[in-house]
C-alpha cells in the first residue's frame, strides 16, 4: 500500500527462489520486491524468521552474494532491516531503498494486522468478551 501510495514503480515478485548466475547460491525470502522496472532480482528481501536455524551459509551472506540492496528480518514483533555496502551487510535504522518509510509506524501496522488475524478477525479484538 506504501508503495503506492507514494508512487514508486513496483513489482511484488513474492517468495521467489533467489539463484546466482552460477547456481551456488540460492536463497527463498518469504516476500521480496523490485523497485523501478526491468530488475533483474529484487531490490528488498523480507524473511519472517520462526526459528533460529543453525550450520550452513549465514542468510545474509547468501544475499550478499546475489547483491540484494535491502534484507528485513521480522522476528518476534521486531524489524531489522539490513544494508548492502562495499564490505557487507550493515544494519540500519532506516530504509536505503525506501528512505521516505515511516519503519515505527510500519511496525505498529504489521504488530496490529497480527493481532487482529489471530482474534479471528470478527472483531474479537475490540469486544470484551
Amino acid at each position: 500500500m506504501y508503495l503506492e501510495y507514494a508512487g514508486i514503480d513496483f513489482t511484488p515478485t513474492g517468495s521467489v527462489t533467489l539463484e546466482s548466475e552460477t547456481g551456488r547460491v540460492k536463497r527463498e525470502a518469504d516476500l521480496s520486491y523490485e523497485l523501478g522496472s526491468n530488475r533483474e532480482l529484487p531490490d528488498l528481501a523480507v524473511e519472517v524468521v520462526v526459528v533460529v536455524t543453525s550450520g550452513g551459509i549465514n542468510k545474509l551472506e547468501a544475499y550478499k552474494r546475489l547483491e540484494i540492496p535491502e534484507v528485513w528480518f521480522w522476528e518476534n514483533g521486531t524489524l531489522r532491516m539490513y544494508s548492502l555496502a562495499a564490505d557487507g551487510y550493515a544494519e540500519v535504522d532506516r530504509s536505503q531503498v525506501l528512505p521516505d518509510l515511516d519503519i515505527v509506524l510500519l511496525t505498529r501496522c504489521i504488530i496490529l494486522k497480527i493481532t487482529f488475524r489471530q482474534c479471528g478477525n470478527s472483531g474479537k479484538l475490540f469486544n470484551r468478551n
